[in-house]
């Protein structure tokens, strides 16, 4: 936040008035802030936080040149890492995942999704896969949201299919740096062909920061 001036005075007798008040008023704040302990720094610290609704329509690209990131959840099915676009409350438009390290694969900037574990819930023919990834979600001026997403996909094809789950925040830069909370993702379409190659969804939750 922008510091607010103070109005100065312009009586006769103001400017010695000021400095001795700003004296006194100094020695009291040094005084209160030694005074507070970390656990009471830490209360004052949550009590700025503010829970806050946050909802999003979000898409990804499947990166299938990533062979670093994959996760195969049975012979011949693959998570792969995502590059996110979309709309986010409280990110605006974010930054989708563009530039990666040509050493590592990692992503350098953007939004992105990297596959963790997955495990059968359901096997073929009717293949449902419990699975989970680490995201990461930019905003226009750079501040970043991070979650864990554990995500059920439901196949309805050999490679096309829905999914829904959940998100838990875990921190993140710039104003999310020790952000929380938790969403529910729906409304999940995925085509996980060559020619198709994308899925949408959206999410609805809360975030505190």
């Amino acid at each position: 936040m922008k510091s607010i001036n103070h109005f100065i005075s312009k009586s006769l007798f103001g400017p010695g008035i000021l400095a001795v008040l700003l004296l006194a008023f100094s020695c009291t704040q040094d005084t209160a802030s030694e005074n507070l302990g970390s656990e009471e720094l830490n209360a004052v610290s949550v009590k700025g936080k503010k829970a806050r609704p946050i909802k999003a329509r979000l898409d990804f690209l499947f990166d299938y040149s990533n062979n670093i990131n994959t996760v195969e959840c049975v012979p011949g099915v693959y998570l792969f890492k995502t590059i996110v676009s979309g709309n986010m409350s409280h990110l605006g438009n974010l930054q989708p995942g563009l530039e990666f390290d040509e050493d590592t694969n990692e992503p350098i900037s953007g939004s992105y999704f990297i596959p963790v574990s997955c495990q059968i819930v359901s096997p073929p023919p009717a293949l449902v896969l419990e699975t989970e990834y680490k995201s990461v979600y930019v905003a226009a001026n750079g501040d970043e949201l991070h979650a864990i997403e554990n995500v059920f996909l439901t196949f309805t094809s050999e490679r096309t299919g829905t999914f829904a789950g959940t998100g838990t925040i875990e921190g993140g830069t710039g104003r999310f740096q020790n952000a929380s909370g938790t969403w529910e993702s729906k409304n999940g379409v995925f085509d996980a062909t060559i020619e198709g190659n994308s899925a949408s969804w959206e999410i609805e939750g809360e975030v505190t920061y």
